[in-house]
């Protein structure tokens, strides 16, 4: 393997128990500059876009990272406010997120395919030649001033066989959307290499959220258009760059190879339109894959798969299939999802959940966990509303009874289409159809303000206790520390609480003392130089897109990888 022209030195201060960046939501930052520790592969160590990746989670840190419960919420405010702040408080579900049996899945793949792909490529650049002199200027694209000391980089396949990523396919609702986003929180989108003369960038990953009805034509824009963001670009340079490009393929693996992009993960596959010329097909997508090494992933309805795998060679370039639908139907994954939602309560008094409430909510959502929060949403809506002298008792019926009033006629559709589900194996379009109108109409109300194992790990009582253990520690630890030092932001102090948390023993800890030690780790992060020295205080960038042992033990085994 050729290397870098210049040679760089391994970090020799990196804490274990988080990454060479530290504790850091990668979300927030624009890039880092490159801090490398050594891989365990020996044929890895010389490759700096290998190693300049943060370490992979461990399954300790996808249990807490995956798990965003309600911060603040206390059960006894809430029934001490009256109905109509109550129903202002209810967008706090919104909030809510659980861990689902497929999300460790995805965060092994995703390094894998990382791994994969810069590893599959040679590796040099030219330091007299910045980017935007090495592309196609024909058409007048004009690059800012800022791109001018963004060296030209060639990562080159070098292997004949393309690098699988993955796929993950599902219906609406069932977690795809926000499994991702945590999981692209792990990694910097770009890196920033230091050589002698200017500097390397490095895209680590490329999120495309394919436009309703567009063709490829307009796909490609798109990338353009995500290359401008992770590059802080105001002006719409390359995506006018492939909008107006002759050989729109070509050009996209000059970038891909130019910034050392390491995945591109196109979401909401099935809106593309697959018919067409071979410069409009799936398979194009494999042969960018091919030209250029990089690992393509695809998410999406899995209405979709048909369409795009019309061969069995694409199915096997994009890689694993993730099912994001086998929890929806597992009863004790429902039973244990269910109960975590009905901790978080708005009725004047604790009710508790029973197994015909379950059963509903089972033939009303198919178990996806968007409308579960949706339905459950109604559900506290219909009883704040009611006089507080005829408030209705929480059971069966009353679920029934906002189904009727919420969801109009389209209770027997959305019943037929779970059964339509449970015999066929897809999503009844009709359905998620319904499931978007009913979603709306609550937003409207409410204001604008290897799965079978993990699952049945998911459903213990053990798991169900340790997180909602978990989410109070969370909240307590939170408010403690920014009692006493109000300039750590929230999502600084859950970091640091995770980090605290996974230590041996912790967890068994009085959540004063957790939130001494996360205080601890707080101040000597600030005052760390090797925090200072590794992202040079990374500027917090626009927004991109509108993110006990018990606990440890047991719910860990929710991610035990097939």
């Amino acid at each position: 393997m050729k290397c870098f022209n210049d040679t760089y030195e391994y970090a020799d201060d990196v804490d274990p128990k988080t990454n060479q960046y530290g504790i850091v939501d990668f979300s927030k930052i624009e890039y880092v500059e490159a801090r490398y520790v050594k891989h365990f592969d020996p044929e890895n160590n010389g490759n700096p876009c290998i190693e300049a990746l943060p370490r992979p989670r461990s399954l300790e840190e996808c249990t807490l990272d995956y798990f965003k419960p309600i911060l603040g919420y206390s059960m006894s405010e809430i029934q001490a406010l009256p109905s109509g702040e109550r129903i202002y408080r209810l967008n706090q579900l919104r909030k809510l997120r659980l861990p689902i049996a497929f999300d460790y899945m995805l965060e092994v793949e995703m390094h894998n395919a990382l791994i994969r792909s810069y590893e599959n490529r040679y590796q040099f650049y030219d330091p007299e030649i910045p980017v935007w002199m090495a592309v196609d200027r024909s058409n007048g694209v004009k690059f800012p001033e800022q791109a001018k000391n963004d060296t030209c980089g060639k990562y080159i396949t070098n292997k004949t066989s393309s690098v699988s990523g993955w796929s993950l396919l599902g219906g609406s609702g069932t977690g795809k959307s926000s499994t991702i986003d945590i999981l692209k929180s792990h990694y910097p989108q770009v890196i920033e290499h230091p050589l002698t003369k200017g500097n390397l960038k490095q895209i680590v990953f490329l999120h495309v959220s394919c436009p309703a009805n567009s063709n490829f034509k307009v796909l490609y824009s798109t990338i353009g258009r995500e290359i401008d963001n992770a590059l802080s670009y105001t002006a719409s340079v390359y995506q006018n760059l492939l909008s107006n490009s002759k050989d729109p393929i070509s050009t996209v693996v000059q970038l891909i190879q130019n910034f050392c992009i390491g995945i591109i993960i196109f979401d909401e596959i099935q809106e593309i339109d697959f018919a067409g010329t071979k410069s409009n097909t799936f398979a194009s997508l494999v042969t960018i894959g091919e030209l250029s090494g990089v690992a393509i992933a695809v998410s999406g309805l899995e209405s979709a798969y048909s369409k795009m795998f019309k061969k069995v060679y694409t199915a096997r370039r994009v890689g694993k299939v993730i099912s994001s639908n086998r929890y929806c139907f597992d009863k004790p994954s429902l039973k244990t999802l269910m109960s975590l939602i009905f901790s978080y309560q708005w009725f004047d008094k604790k009710v508790s959940l029973t197994d015909e409430i379950v059963d509903r909510f089972e033939l009303y959502t198919g178990g996806r966990i968007d409308q579960l929060i949706t339905l459950y949403s109604y559900m506290n809506y219909e009883y704040l509303i009611s006089p507080e002298n005829k408030r209705p008792e929480i059971n069966g019926k009353f679920v029934d009874l906002c189904i009727e009033k919420y969801y109009g006629d389209m209770r027997k559709l959305l019943a037929e289409a779970t059964i339509h589900h449970k015999k066929n194996g897809d999503f009844d379009g009709r359905m998620l159809e319904a499931f978007e109108k009913v979603k709306q109409n609550l937003n409207n109300l409410l204001g604008d303000d290897e799965q079978a194992d993990m699952a049945e790990h998911l459903s213990s009582k053990e798991t169900l206790q340790a997180m909602n253990s978990f989410a109070n520690t969370q909240s307590n630890v939170v408010q403690n520390v920014q009692k006493l030092f109000p300039q750590f932001e929230i999502p600084q102090i859950i970091e640091t609480l995770k980090t605290v948390y996974n230590e041996p023993g912790s967890s068994c800890l009085d959540d004063s003392v957790l939130s001494g030690r996360v205080i601890q780790v707080l101040l000597g992060t600030t005052n760390s130089s090797s925090l200072e020295d590794t992202s040079k205080k990374p500027k917090i960038a626009k927004k991109k897109r509108p993110d006990a042992n018990l606990l440890k033990q047991n719910l860990l085994n929710v991610y035990h990888q097939q």
